[in-house]
């Protein structure tokens, strides 16, 4: 019976340590599951909140995003950290809460790494362009100006002159809002020829605006005239506000 008993303890001992490996073991594998679990639900997060951006679909709620945001600190890079705040900021941008939206996007910025060579800028020049905007918005023409300024400068990081060119472009904006007519002049004319340059006539001839308006409000229609006629049939926007206040101001017909 001794023996028995003996036998009957070591094979429970052995059960007992048999069970114990299998669950670390499955502890470890849950583990990891969760891990590329989250990974997966971070980067599916992400792709849907950025298509929807793509495409002007607006958000609603934060809740999905803020999930994401999670996920990423848990799971994701450097990069995947910024995206998720940036469109977290997209949502509170839709959702018209401006003060979060702006927070969000300079959480975004603080995330990057800009030392990496495989850091983002084209996206980091988005979010400054996200940033200026709301500033714009809300009629704080210099915290624009300097968004634009830092947007436009990640854009020549990422050798896209596209986006460079119109962030410098977007900065006329804030100078007229300033009353720095001089400044809106030059940096509109200098956006105007650098978008020829680079072959974009009907964006260049956009930049006229800043112009036109000028000339109409100093009441030189003449000169304003010729403008407004390559603004409305050779640009990317029909600049009816304009035409309409050149008619209004002369009590003529263009």
């Amino acid at each position: 019976m001794m023996m028995h008993n003996t036998l009957l303890h070591i094979a429970r001992r052995h059960l007992l340590q048999v069970l114990a490996r299998s669950l670390v073991l499955a502890a470890a594998l849950n583990v990891m599951a969760c891990s590329g679990g989250g990974r997966r639900e971070m980067q599916r997060l992400l792709a849907e909140a950025d298509s929807m951006n793509r495409n002007y679909v607006t958000f609603t709620t934060d809740t999905i995003l803020l999930r994401a945001v999670r996920l990423a600190d848990r799971h994701g890079t450097n990069t995947d950290r910024v995206r998720a705040r940036y469109l977290l900021g997209c949502a509170y941008r839709d959702m018209g809460e401006a003060p979060q939206a702006l927070d969000c996007y300079h959480q975004a910025i603080d995330q990057a790494d800009t030392t990496r060579a495989d850091c983002d800028f084209i996206l980091l020049a988005k979010i400054h362009g996200q940033a200026g905007d709301l500033f714009a918005q809300q009629g704080l023409s210099r915290n624009a100006k300097d968004e634009y300024r830092h947007g436009e400068q990640f854009a020549w990081k990422a050798n896209d002159t596209l986006t460079a060119i119109l962030a410098y472009g977007q900065q006329a904006g804030c100078y007229y809002d300033m009353n720095m007519y001089d400044s809106v002049l030059f940096v509109a004319e200098q956006t105007r020829r650098l978008l020829m340059l680079h072959g974009d006539t009907l964006m260049a001839n956009t930049f006229l605006a800043p112009t036109i308006n000028i000339l109409l409000s100093q009441g030189k229609y003449h000169e304003a005239m010729p403008l407004l006629y390559d603004y409305e049939y050779n640009s990317s926007v029909n600049f009816r506000i304009a035409r309409r206040a050149y008619t209004s101001a002369t009590g003529g017909s263009m």
